[in-house]
């Protein structure tokens, strides 16, 4: 697995962890409100994680799905700007999450003859 693959990987499973911790404690500070706004990007998150986790097979879609689910925290993270900072962190995350999965040693990794 390319170095940029195995970044990709590890930012995922953190950026799952993060998402997770941040909807804790919006549960815990904030209630059932804050909670449920919070709970569309962590469950992207988690998703792009477990997706993380199926990497080492190595088939495209895994890669082209975690795409799709980063794009998406993109904008669910830039539309979060505006009512706190915290999504400063899902945003940037998930930037470099899709640059790392774009790139061409990646790409051709996900997509080698098996």
């Amino acid at each position: 697995m390319p170095a940029g693959a195995q970044a990709a990987r590890v930012l995922a499973l953190v950026l799952a962890v993060v998402c997770l911790a941040n909807l804790w404690l919006a549960a815990s500070h904030g209630g059932a409100r804050s909670a449920g706004a919070a709970a569309p990007l962590t469950l992207l998150n988690v998703l792009t994680g477990v997706l993380a986790l199926r990497y080492t097979s190595g088939r495209d879609g895994v890669r082209r799905g975690s795409v799709l689910l980063a794009v998406l925290q993109l904008v669910l993270s830039f539309l979060s700007l505006a009512r706190t900072p915290a999504g400063v962190v899902p945003l940037l995350g998930n930037l470099v999450l899709v640059i790392l999965l774009t790139q061409t040693s990646t790409r051709h990794w996900f997509t080698r003859p098996r």
